[in-house]
């Protein structure tokens, strides 16, 4: 049975967490492990690795690093961790060590759902660095963005990605209207499908456009 830990946290309002728990995966000895992390503006981030048994470890991050509203996993012991759409981060699970790369996007906050391609080895997500809405691909063999996509749809934030059967990934981002975004990571193309307008028929204003909801 595992033992109940516990953390000093600083007199603020951080750090907290609303960030998804995050599959990693099994490990040869057929241990499952998950992630999650905090929010912290305050003194940067803090991520946990969790087994379903109890086991757990903890990695501490330094500004900018406030935190990693998304974060997909290479394989057991590698993780790509995204906050801020002007960076992704490589989280190598066995030492600790992190490495940050620029996208080339500008600075703006990057919630759940990033999607990677494991077969291409790409990185997508999507973000409102205002007034733009921008999304990256991002190629994580070679270290480097393949392509910036802009203003594809007025939606404002991402919350989720599945992949389909045919290697593509659909995006889903919303406000003011849903939209899914179809991203084909061999093609580097992306094609935005509107649900309220295409689908329902209906108009879905969940706010007025702007930053917030």
């Amino acid at each position: 049975m595992s033992t109940p830990r516990r953390w000093p946290i600083p007199a603020s309002q951080d750090p907290f967490v609303n960030t998804p728990l995050v599959r990693v995966g099994t490990d040869a000895s057929g241990t499952e492990w998950f992630w999650i992390s905090t929010w912290n503006a305050a003194s940067a981030t803090t991520g946990l690795l969790v087994s379903a048994e109890g086991d757990h470890r903890r990695f501490s991050f330094e500004a900018p690093h406030w935190g990693f509203y998304s974060a997909v996993a290479e394989d057991v012991d590698t993780l790509w961790l995204c906050g801020d759409l002007s960076r992704v981060v490589r989280l190598d699970l066995r030492t600790g060590r992190y490495e940050t790369f620029a996208t080339g996007a500008p600075a703006a906050l990057v919630f759940a759902g990033m999607a990677f391609d494991p077969q291409t080895g790409k990185l997508f997500a999507a973000a409102f660095p205002d007034p733009d809405r921008v999304a990256f691909s991002f190629d994580t063999r070679t270290r480097r963005t393949v392509r910036l996509y802009r203003n594809v749809v007025a939606e404002l934030y991402q919350t989720a990605s599945v992949r389909r059967p045919d290697g593509t990934v659909s995006h889903l981002v919303y406000n003011p209207d849903i939209a899914v975004l179809h991203w084909d990571p061999r093609e580097e193309t992306l094609t935005p499908a509107l649900i309220g307008e295409r689908l329902l028929g209906l108009e879905l204003p969940y706010s007025n456009g702007q930053s917030g909801i």
